[in-house]
């Protein structure tokens, strides 16, 4: 998963923001069929939580911001109860 944590007052962030839209963009299954199969991709949206390379979890559909907000911060209270994320 790749998180962009950034504000408008800093300016290396304003430098990433277009690469990383730019990087999502590239991601864009109409574009890139070779997504769809790679990640076998049926339906849209998939919304897919990675973790040390894997798909762990994840949600087909549309969702909302606490629903997708919830199910992040299960995973990343899994990783607190069991190890520091930061060493």
């Amino acid at each position: 998963m790749v998180v962009n944590f950034w504000a408008t007052s800093c300016g290396p962030c304003r430098m990433v923001s277009p690469i990383i839209e730019q990087l999502a963009s590239e991601l864009n299954v109409d574009e890139n069929p070779r997504i769809d199969s790679t990640f076998a991709i049926q339906s849209i949206p998939t919304i897919t939580i990675f973790k040390n390379g894997r798909a762990i979890d994840g949600f087909v559909g549309a969702a909302s911001k606490s629903q997708m907000q919830s199910r992040i911060m299960e995973h990343l209270a899994a990783d607190n109860n069991n190890t520091n994320i930061y060493h």
